[in-house]
């Protein structure tokens, strides 16, 4: 009886050690995890700085933000289930009950056509005004290099408004998938290290 009490005390205090290292592992994992995703979001918003040279976007309120600050993360924690992380673009519209991204074919790369007309019609001017040709009543068009431009003039000088051209190819420059694959391959030895950690 006495020899039975002992294994019964053991199997309880083995049980007790195997709750504490799956408790520590989910928190390894935890960490590797968020590590990991926060790694990756800071690779691809300077990969985004890199394409934009840090360009702003102007938020509805307040002051515009750099492109790259619309590269977001959330980590989901699911318990015994496991943890993940979801790195995410905010870089863009709704349209049709749908969120259009722009940094999308910059990770996939893209044709652009118009959508009417045989023509994009690219801005060469700064300031709101400047984006639509159907403010202007004086423009004209004229072919150089065989390039078409919507130009103004006047008697002093000839200042070119839009440029027209059929489609326009956006080459994949987004290293998201590489990066993404590089920090996963780290992420067991940041697991081990954390699983150390909590010794």
């Amino acid at each position: 009886m006495a020899a039975l009490h002992a294994t019964l005390g053991g199997l309880k205090k083995l049980d007790e050690a195997i709750g504490r290292a799956e408790l520590r592992t989910r928190a390894a994992a935890r960490t590797a995890v968020d590590e990991t995703s926060l790694r990756v979001q800071k690779a691809i918003r300077a990969d985004v700085d890199r394409i934009f040279s840090g360009g702003t976007v102007r938020l509805r309120r307040g002051k515009g933000r750099r492109v790259s600050g619309a590269v977001r993360r959330k980590v989901f924690d699911n318990r015994a289930k496991g943890t993940a992380a979801l790195v995410f673009s905010k870089f863009g519209r709704r349209e049709g009950g749908r969120f259009v991204d722009y940094l999308g074919p910059y990770i996939t790369g893209k044709d652009i056509r118009p959508r009417r007309g045989r023509y994009l019609v690219i801005p060469l001017q700064r300031g709101k005004r400047n984006r639509d040709p159907k403010t202007f009543k004086n423009l004209h068009t004229i072919s150089v290099a065989g390039r078409l431009y919507l130009v103004r003039s006047t008697r002093t000088r000839t200042t070119f408004m839009f440029l027209l051209i059929p489609r326009v190819r956006i080459t994949r420059r987004l290293r998201a998938a590489r990066i993404a694959r590089r920090e996963a391959r780290a992420m067991a030895g940041r697991a081990r290290r954390a699983f150390r950690f909590r010794g």
